[in-house]
């Protein structure tokens, strides 16, 4: 939960009878540019607490800072100019991306049992640089995937291992990860907790792919725009990321109950494997 703390020295109001602030946000990785954006949208609800009175932009009185606070890092805000402020905010609408937008709510693409349900989040493309997230590893440490760098992955979410047809995918990227080469990785995401996710590899044998879990941050989720609304959980979905961080393949399976078409998803692997950087 992010929280913004006003500084001891903040004045109660300001030249025109309002609380005068001014701030500016330092972020240190793309991650947390996106949870900066999200404050942003949040506080825009009470623009008092954000723009400050002229009294501070332009006769330069101290003006109080400010520090965001979230689980993984804290930000310390200082006063700024006008032109600057006005510069961080662009900045932020193009960093925070779908972050300051109403959320993403997408229907008549996938079932359940018959049923239709709605997926949150920003739909990826091929041609798209691959969003970067955050997520759980099996020994609770934080898992940060940067694509690119000459590696192509295989990302494939799940809404659970404990379910058969999930498990039978995992298992068979599992099996097939070895004949693809060392230059492509498989991940498989869900919303498991990374104790049971542990649990599932060690009872299956699964060892040459990694499985990591979205459940704290649902980063993942949101970024390729699988999260069900209706259960909190991934929607079935495969992604190939190739060497330069762009996605080159994208299955959205239409009903979760199904295995994706792995045929393509291998090819396409394959094909990103072998392009040049």
């Amino acid at each position: 939960m992010l929280q913004a703390v006003k500084a001891k020295n903040a004045p109660k109001s300001g030249a025109y009878g309002r609380e005068a602030s001014c701030f500016c946000l330092i972020p240190l990785e793309y991650a947390d540019v996106v949870a900066a954006a999200v404050l942003w949208q949040q506080l825009m609800a009470t623009p008092q607490r954000i723009f400050a009175s002229r009294q501070h932009f332009f006769t330069g009185r101290q003006a109080p800072s400010y520090t965001i606070m979230n689980n993984v890092r804290s930000y310390r805000m200082k006063p700024v100019r006008f032109s600057t402020f006005v510069l961080l905010a662009v900045s932020l609408l193009v960093a925070g991306g779908c972050a300051l937008l109403p959320v993403t709510q997408r229907t008549g693409l996938v079932t359940l049992n018959g049923q239709p349900l709605t997926l949150l989040g920003c739909p990826v493309h091929v041609g798209e640089a691959a969003p970067p997230f955050k997520a759980v590893a099996n020994n609770m440490t934080v898992y940060h995937f940067k694509p690119g760098h000459g590696k192509v992955w295989i990302l494939s979410s799940v809404p659970s291992l404990d379910t058969p047809v999930c498990s039978l995918e995992t298992h068979h990227f599992n099996q097939v990860a070895s004949t693809l080469g060392k230059n492509v990785g498989i991940i498989t995401i869900s919303m498991d907790l990374p104790f049971a996710q542990k649990r599932w590899c060690g009872a299956k044998g699964v060892k040459h792919i990694m499985t990591l879990s979205d459940y704290r941050f649902h980063a993942f989720a949101k970024a390729y725009g699988v999260l069900i609304k209706q259960n909190g959980l991934l929607a079935r979905q495969v992604v190939v990321v190739g060497k330069t961080g762009k996605i080159s393949y994208v299955q959205l399976v239409a009903n979760i109950g199904h295995q994706p078409d792995y045929a393509p998803v291998l090819a396409a692997a394959r094909q990103a494997a072998a392009a040049k950087p």
